[in-house]
C-alpha cells in the first residue's frame, strides 16, 4: 500500500546558545494511507517534534519529510502556510482561541487562512454550538 507520510533519516536539533539538543536523530517512518497510528513515548522522546514536522509547523535539520508524495521539508514559509491551511488539521492540547472574541468571531478567523472555508454559522451548527455563538470563550 502507498505511504501517505514518510520520514527519511530525519534529524531535528535545537540550539540554545552553545548547547545542542537532538530531539530526533535519524528517524525513518512510513505511514500507509488509511492506517490509524498512535505515537507514544515518555516526555522528551520527540513526539511533539515529530508531529510538528509532519504538520509543517517546523522543518527538519536534515532528512526528508514526505507527505502525499511531496517533500514538505523543502517548502518555503509561504508554501508551508498553504500546506497547513489546506492539508493538515491539529487539535492542540491547549486550545488556541482568542479570549476577547466571541465564539463566532473566533470561527470567522479561519476565513483569513483557508480559501474555501465553511460558513462560520454552518460550522458552528455542525458541532452543536449555534446557541453559543455570541458568548466569549470563558463563558462556555
Amino acid at each position: 500500500m502507498a505511504k501517505i507520510v514518510e520520514l527519511k533519516n530525519v534529524t531535528k536539533v535545537y540550539k540554545t546558545g552553545e548547547r545542542e539538543f537532538r530531539a530526533l536523530d535519524g528517524v525513518d517512518l512510513g505511514i500507509e494511507k488509511g492506517k490509524f497510528v498512535v505515537i507514544l513515548g515518555p516526555s522528551g522522546a520527540g513526539k511533539s517534534t515529530l508531529l510538528n514536522l509532519i504538520g509543517g509547523m517546523d522543518i527538519p535539520t536534515s532528512g526528508q519529510v514526505i507527505v502525499d508524495g511531496e517533500d514538505i521539508s523543502k517548502y518555503n514559509e509561504d508554501k508551508l502556510s498553504r500546506y497547513r491551511a489546506a492539508t493538515v488539521g491539529f487539535i492542540f492540547q491547549f486550545y488556541n482561541i482568542l479570549p476577547t472574541l466571541t465564539v463566532l468571531e473566533n470561527v470567522e478567523l479561519v476565513k483569513d487562512i483557508v480559501k474555501n472555508a465553511l460558513d462560520p454559522h454552518e460550522a458552528l451548527a455542525k458541532v452543536g454550538l449555534t446557541e453559543q455563538e455570541n458568548k466569549f470563550p470563558n463563558q462556555l
